[in-house]
C-alpha cells in the first residue's frame, strides 16, 4: 500500500504467497495482520524503518481495515522522512479504520503534542482517556497538555496518572500538582 509503486508480477506472487502462508499457519487474515504489525513495531523500535515498513505493508495486505498498519505507516513516515503532514493523514486513516487498538488515539495525541499543536492534541487525548483499557500514557499526556495551556484541569488529570504510564510522561505529569498552576487553583 505505502510507497505508490506499481507491483511487478514477482511482487504480486509474493503477496499471494504471504496470504497462503498465513492460512497455512492457521491464522485468519486479521490475526496475520496483527502479527505483522507487531513485527513492524519490533523493527521500528530497532530503527530498521525499511523492514518495519515492509511488515506494516504486509499487515495492510492481509487486512486493509487494520488501522494499526496505518499507525505504523505514520510512525515510519514521521521518523524516516520527517513528513508530519503525511504522517498526520496516516494517523487519521488509522483512526477511521474499523479495527485499531485504543493506543492509536493516544499516539496521535502524542504526535500532535510533539508538533506543538497542543490545542488540537487536547480533544484527541480527552477522547483517548475516555476509552476503556486505554494505554496508560494518555492520561499523563493529557495532564501535560492541560498544563502547557495553563488549564487548571491539569491538576486533576495529573492525579489520575497510572504507575504503568511511560516513566518520562508519568514523572512529568506527577510534578504538575506541585506547580504554581495547581497551587493557584487551590
Amino acid at each position: 500500500m505505502f510507497g505508490g509503486i506499481e507491483k511487478t508480477p514477482a511482487m504480486i506472487a509474493a503477496d499471494e504467497q504471504l496470504i497462503q502462508d498465513n492460512a497455512k499457519f492457521g491464522y485468519t487474515r486479521a490475526q496475520g495482520s496483527d502479527k505483522s504489525v507487531d513485527l513492524g513495531w519490533r523493527y521500528f523500535n530497532k530503527d530498521d524503518y525499511a523492514t518495519a515498513m515492509k511488515r506494516f505493508n504486509q499487515a495492510w495486505l492481509l487486512d486493509p481495515d487494520n488501522g494499526d498498519a496505518f499507525e505504523g505507516f505514520a510512525a515510519v513516515v514521521n521518523a524516516r522522512e520527517h513528513d508530519a503532514k503525511a504522517a498526520e493523514a496516516l494517523f487519521q486513516q488509522a483512526l477511521a479504520k474499523p479495527r485499531h487498538r485504543p493506543v492509536v488515539m493516544s499516539d496521535y495525541g502524542l504526535f500532535l503534542l510533539r508538533q506543538n499543536r497542543i490545542g488540537e492534541a487536547i480533544p484527541i487525548l480527552e477522547q483517548a482517556v475516555a476509552i476503556p483499557d486505554q494505554y496508560p500514557d494518555a492520561q499523563a499526556l493529557l495532564a501535560m497538555a492541560y498544563e502547557a495551556t495553563h488549564n487548571p484541569a491539569a491538576c486533576e488529570a495529573a492525579a489520575k496518572v497510572s504507575d504503568k504510564a511511560f516513566p518520562q510522561y508519568r514523572d512529568s505529569a506527577r510534578k504538575i500538582p506541585r506547580s504554581a498552576l495547581c497551587r493557584a487553583a487551590h
